[in-house]
């Protein structure tokens, strides 16, 4: 499964080398400068995956998160961050972040993060594709008094 993968980071190097990284494995990449821009592109892209900064200016990476759960429980999401701090983290995971990864990290633990999120994410649609037709047994309102 080739992942569409929007990457959300401040720092104008990480978004091309990550962008880079990704193309030249396979996914599709898409890129934001800001929380503000990856919003956008979240509503209108509607990628798979997401890598997040956590600290940019503006709105930071929790707030972005926590707007793409209101709307979306299946996205993956992958918070990046130099901030090692172990609240961080699990404030990350239990904000609705599917894994967190600490700059500096190498390529081959990023895509090891995103091949399992990824797999995280197939799950989470197969009951939506899979489920039956719902049977319901319908009763006009009139019948029911």
């Amino acid at each position: 499964m080739s992942l569409s993968i929007l990457v959300v980071d401040d720092e104008p190097g990480i978004r091309l080398l990550l962008t880079k990284a990704l193309t030249a494995h396979g996914y599709t990449a898409f890129e934001a400068q800001d929380g503000h821009v990856g919003l956008q592109q979240f509503c209108t892209r509607q990628p798979d995956l997401i890598l997040l900064d956590v600290n940019m200016p503006g709105r930071d990476g929790f707030s972005i998160l926590q707007e793409i759960r209101r709307q979306d429980a299946v996205v993956g999401v992958v918070m990046i961050s130099a901030a090692r701090q172990s609240h961080i983290v699990r404030d990350a995971l239990l904000n609705g972040a599917d894994g967190y990864l600490h700059k500096p990290f190498n390529l081959q633990q990023l895509f090891q993060e995103i091949r399992r999120v990824g797999a995280l994410v197939q799950t989470r649609r197969a009951p939506i594709l899979c489920q039956p037709e719902p049977r319901f047994a319908f009763t006009p309102a009139w019948q029911a008094y």
